[in-house]
């Protein structure tokens, strides 16, 4: 209301709480309205009737927008309405150059939830059942201590007849993590994806994957494969350990720098979408 003028671009992140006080003041100040949207709440959680009226409003109240997924442009369904598309971080200033290491092993990465409804950790360490003894799995991420005594349980069991390495990596710093990327070659996104959302979602591992210079194992779905790196990806169709062993196989080391570049590419063009959004709103 104090900090704003009217015809003046005004980004605003998409939050369902917002949606009232942002209505009221672009009605009041008279700016221009650009919404980043990254998922629609009420596909994701219950909310009560007043609020989806609310959140679709202030959503299709918006003069232009940047969304997560194309598929989330294909849901709100404003052709008219200037947009871009923005996956996520596009920047590879913050990843250490650091070299790959020349042990003579391949060395893979799952990190995220150990939540066994998610099953993306335990699909990635089936999968080291299926790998020659020159590859190595790396598990690194977060859960209670219940889901790390199981997956940890997990490992031991998986280990006892996998001729590749695993390695439990637990919760790191940022530092230890920058490391454990660095010396990685292949990213696993591997969580089994959620038909409630998984088409609105963009996995943000993937893109620290990439600007790593590592090749990403993924599994396929429109929020992904319709994503500006999708067709930089390795996929797997189906949520089986052979299956994802068998991408990983399947992978050509030599396109991990390739990855950085991309990405660094995509970071300049994306500079330039956002530019031609505001001069379009």
């Amino acid at each position: 209301l104090f900090h704003t003028q009217a015809g003046e671009p005004v980004l605003v992140y998409h939050s369902y709480y917002l949606s009232l006080p942002i209505l009221l003041a672009r009605k009041f100040r008279k700016f221009k309205l650009i919404l980043e949207v990254e998922e629609i709440y009420q596909d994701i959680v219950c909310l009560p009737k007043a609020i989806q009226l609310l959140e679709n409003w202030c959503i299709r109240a918006a003069d232009g927008y940047i969304f997560s997924t194309a598929a989330i442009r294909e849901r709100i369904n404003r052709d008219s309405v200037p947009f871009i598309v923005i996956n996520g971080a596009y920047d590879c200033s913050e990843a250490p150059r650091m070299a790959k290491p020349s042990d003579g092993k391949i060395h893979c990465l799952y990190s995220g939830t150990f939540d066994s409804s998610k099953a993306g950790a335990y699909l990635a360490v089936e999968a080291a059942a299926f790998l020659p003894a020159q590859y190595c799995i790396h598990i690194s991420g977060f859960g209670t201590e219940e889901q790390i005594r199981t997956l940890q349980a997990k490992i031991r069991q998986t280990q006892e007849k996998a001729a590749s390495a695993i390695v439990y990596e637990g919760f790191l710093n940022d530092a230890a993590y920058q490391e454990l990327l660095c010396k990685c070659q292949i990213g696993l996104n591997t969580q089994t994806p959620d038909q409630r959302f998984s088409d609105t979602c963009f996995p943000s591992k993937i893109l620290v994957y990439l600007s790593h210079g590592m090749q990403v194992v993924s599994a396929a779905n429109k929020a992904i494969t319709t994503s500006d790196v999708g067709d930089h990806l390795i996929y797997y169709y189906t949520q089986e350990p052979e299956s994802v062993a068998k991408a990983i196989l399947s992978i050509n080391l030599e396109y991990g720098a390739d990855n950085i570049r991309f990405i660094q590419q995509l970071h300049e063009n994306t500079r330039t979408k956002i530019q031609k959004l505001l001069s379009q709103v």
